[in-house]
């Protein structure tokens, strides 16, 4: 799929210049004129966001919470409401998020109904994490928080949901199916991709802002490491297979890592500061190549199933960009495609 970035993403370069050609980051703004840049180089970066409303669900959270605390200091969101079922600690938060310098924005505890009015909603609840689950196994209880959700969101809804809660990619399959296709629906999943380049750092010694990577597929245990895409300073960087084997497994290792540990916490910091970069993101008058949770209509041979993508992400909402996989890569995604629709026991 040819893709190009929106047309103001010229100008960005012309108020921007010290953003042009050489500087390394993860993901790439994509311009009007090409979008080959999908190895790390920011080409175009806009901080003009447009004046929006945005809501957390799940705000006195601990994803919910670094993530609002993220969106308040970047000065990204005109207002943003919290919503929580944990009254005192919500009100506790936005006391102490009112004392944050913001360059703007103005944040209060809101009922659940309040989402109906935002321009973005992001959702971060979850019944409590429970170390030893698989990301799967909350779906019943999750599903039902998100149905909630969708309760208040009038038909016709023309918003965008933004879901952090497990199991994501699920999630995202219900969240479309009840949505008008007037909303758009995205699932995060950056954390794969940041684990990833974590892992190939360790590997090529080196600071992991330096490396550029990607990871599609599930978010959980079918995640697609895409080692042909693989960046250090923006020039492709090749690993050795024991390389990539290595950084493989410590990357699908990781939330069994982590749950081992036995703290009861989810990945917060991580998740705070990836969900303001999709909000960013979505609220920039150019557009980010950056990896998200979408349901697929034919894209990469896959139907009925969402899964994280590469897409260029605005305030358009996101578009499926379709790479060139290999044939293992290709099997991968379609072993991905199973695992998340075969954990599919909710009803639609």
């Amino acid at each position: 799929m040819k893709t190009t970035g929106c047309e103001s993403a010229q100008n960005c370069l012309g108020k921007h210049p010290r953003a042009g050609a050489g500087t390394p980051v993860i993901f790439a703004t994509a311009t009007a004129t090409e979008t080959r840049g999908t190895r790390g180089r920011v080409t175009a970066v806009c901080r003009e966001y447009l004046p929006a409303h945005l809501c957390i669900v799940g705000g006195a959270g601990a994803v919910g919470s670094a993530t609002a605390a993220a969106l308040l200091t970047q000065g990204i969101a005109a207002h943003l409401s919290l919503v929580d079922v944990n009254t005192p600690l919500l009100t506790a938060h936005v006391m102490d998020l009112r004392l944050v310098r913001s360059r703007r924005g103005t944040v209060a505890a809101a009922p659940l109904p309040v989402a109906a009015e935002a321009d973005l909603v992001v959702l971060t609840a979850s019944v409590p994490h429970r170390d030893g689950m698989a990301r799967a196994d909350f779906l019943g209880s999750n599903a039902a928080i998100l149905r909630e959700t969708l309760d208040v969101l009038p038909s016709g809804w023309g918003g965008t949901l933004l879901i952090a809660t497990n199991p994501v990619d699920q999630l995202c399959m219900l969240a479309r199916r009840v949505l008008s296709p007037e909303a758009t629906v995205l699932g995060y999943t950056l954390n794969d991709s940041l684990r990833l380049a974590q892992s190939i750092a360790l590997e090529i010694g080196c600071h992991p802002s330096r490396v550029g990577a990607w990871a599609i597929g599930e978010h959980g245990p079918h995640t697609v490491p895409l080692f042909d895409r693989v960046t250090l300073d923006g020039r492709p960087q090749e690993l050795a297979e024991s390389q990539q084997q290595r950084a493989a497994e410590r990357t699908k290792d990781w939330y069994d890592v982590w749950q081992r540990l036995g703290t009861g916490r989810t990945s917060t910091w991580a998740s705070g500061s990836g969900l303001t970069a999709l909000a960013r993101a979505l609220l920039s008058p150019t557009r980010t190549l950056l990896p998200a949770s979408l349901p697929l209509s034919g894209e990469y041979g896959l139907t009925g199933v969402s899964l994280g993508v590469p897409a260029l992400v605005g305030r358009g909402g996101a578009e499926i960009v379709e790479w060139q996989l290999t044939a293992g890569q290709s099997h991968a995604l379609r072993a991905a495609a199973e695992a998340v629709t075969g954990s599919m026991t909710e009803p639609a």
